[in-house]
């Protein structure tokens, strides 16, 4: 598909549907996103577990330099091996390299149907070993794996239109994972209880219908928005490899508490891809952290992040918020490597200035 950059990536996905195909990207402002957003960002979301992010789609662009270049490479090619890869190089760059103007976007068949669960879990490592023992199963292809905090669920239940769990107990984190149907799902239900059931996870609702699956998807996106409507939040956007999401969060709790134990982590995200948003908001109705609170906080986070080789920025990117980071975090040799590429193709700092590069 080739879309100009304007276009909406709702808009994006209902064109693929009238097709009979589907464009995987999902996230959460679908709706208002832009395609040129979404590519300049390297947009992730919910299915990068299976069909990558932004940039993984991407098969061809095109785009205005800072001098009035046009590079167009719109050729919905799988292999082009002809030197430096000028898409990916573009996608993610925040706008600091030129500007996206029209983007060619894979599509994949649509899925025949879904299997849709929320279960509770005591351990966030179970999230992680269950799914290598679910991508096993015959007959499906898993397509999310998301989790979120018993923080989460308080923080729903505190909503005007409170939302409650469908599950009969409290557990202090929930798994939402969905496979998605190319084929016969036959066995696939009974061959997933079985897998949950091995990895102590018990207490489960499996979604009967369209609406029953809508309806878990909806606690699951609701989470940002019942953390707006809890006040004010200091976020973070971290990535870890999946197999040490676990020794992550178990550091990272008591790490946050010994800075300040009158605080809520909200750890909630793509549990599948080691993607997690830790979130950190004060009990004290309305509060909002201090300067010095928010970076010591950040700092533990990130340091944390870090030490166990992963990112502070998994799928938000840089901006102007994260430049400190950058120096901090980023080795000094891929700082210059992208502040030659940056000066080669935009001399005058015309793209986006201040922006990614510190």
């Amino acid at each position: 598909m080739v879309c100009e950059a304007g276009m909406p990536l709702a808009e994006a996905q209902n064109h693929a549907e009238g097709v009979g195909l589907l464009l995987p990207l999902s996230i959460a402002s679908e709706g208002t996103a832009t395609i040129g957003g979404v590519v300049a960002t390297n947009a992730g979301g919910v299915n990068v577990l299976h069909y990558g992010s932004a940039r993984q789609l991407l098969l061809g662009l095109e785009a205005v330099l800072p001098d009035g270049t046009i590079v167009s490479r719109l050729a919905p090619l799988r292999k082009d091996n002809t030197g430096y890869d000028i898409v990916s190089l573009l996608a993610g760059s925040e706008g600091t390299l030129g500007i996206v103007t029209a983007a060619t976007l894979a599509l994949s068949p649509r899925p025949l149907g879904y299997t849709t669960f929320l279960a509770g879990l005591s351990d966030v490592g179970k999230a992680r070993a269950a799914l290598n023992h679910v991508r096993s199963i015959p007959g499906g292809v898993v397509t999310s794996w998301e989790l979120f905090s018993a923080v989460s669920a308080e923080l729903l239940m505190q909503l005007p239109q409170a939302m409650p769990l469908p599950l009969m107990e409290r557990h202090a984190w929930y798994l939402l994972g969905e496979i998605s149907h190319f084929g016969s799902d036959n066995g696939v239900l009974e061959a997933l209880a079985d897998v949950l059931a091995e990895h102590d996870m018990d207490d489960i609702i499996v979604a009967a219908s369209g609406q029953q699956r809508a309806d878990l998807w909806m606690i699951r996106e609701a989470v940002s928005e019942a953390e707006r409507a809890a006040g004010p939040t200091l976020k973070h956007d971290i990535a870890v490899t999946p197999a040490r999401i676990g020794e992550f969060v178990e550091a990272l709790l008591p790490a946050c508490s010994s800075i300040d134990a009158a605080i809520r982590i909200n750890v909630f995200g793509h549990v599948g891809d080691g993607n997690l948003h830790v979130n950190v908001l004060p009990r004290q109705e309305g509060r909002a952290l201090t300067g010095e609170e928010q970076n010591r906080f950040s700092t533990c986070i990130y340091d944390l992040t870090h030490e166990l080789g992963g990112s502070f920025s998994a799928e938000h990117g840089i901006g102007q918020q994260k430049l400190a980071q950058m120096v901090r975090y980023k080795s000094l040799a891929e700082l210059n490597l992208m502040r030659t590429i940056k000066g080669s193709l935009d001399p005058h700092g015309l793209m986006n200035p201040g922006k990614v590069l510190p």
